[in-house]
């Protein structure tokens, strides 16, 4: 990798880490559940958690690239053909993590409960951590699915 290309990919996780961290914060609910509102919209308590999920799935995601990111560099390991898996991967750990959510929320909570019943801090620890843990994710996922989806032959 050459010294320009890991000098974008440093500022790209930097500027990243401060935007999601940015996000959570002004999504993050108060104990009332006030309105929130991004770009003008009113966001109702269900679509502020479901963009906590998405910003803390791609968060943990950012946080494990930039790990690894800084660690191949310095071991001299780091390679041009991992530069889009760095910049595509946070984009895939929050969608992963509102599947997750998504699966959870339906199974799991029940679709019923008010969204102030939810706990934010655990749904957004677990959304950041099928985030740091992408491929582990998918690799469950998969597990589950074939076991609920199981075709005899």
């Amino acid at each position: 990798m050459t010294r320009p290309t890991a000098k974008i990919l440093t500022v790209y996780d930097v500027v990243l880490l401060v935007f999601l961290s940015y996000m959570l914060f002004r999504l993050w609910p108060d104990a009332a559940w006030n309105p929130a509102s991004i770009l003008g919209m009113q966001l109702s308590a269900d679509v502020r958690i479901m963009l906590i999920v998405v910003l803390a799935g791609a968060l943990g995601t950012i946080t494990r690239n930039t790990f690894f990111f800084t660690t191949n560099i310095g071991w001299g390991q780091e390679y041009e053909s991992w530069d889009l898996y760095y910049i595509i991967l946070p984009f895939v750990g929050g969608t992963l993590a509102l599947i997750v959510y998504f699966a959870l929320r339906g199974g799991v909570l029940g679709p019923s409960g008010q969204a102030s019943d939810i706990n934010v801090f655990g749904v957004a620890t677990y959304a950041a951590l099928v985030g740091m843990f992408t491929y582990e994710a998918i690799q469950k996922l998969r597990e589950v699915f074939l076991t609920l989806f199981k075709t005899t032959s």
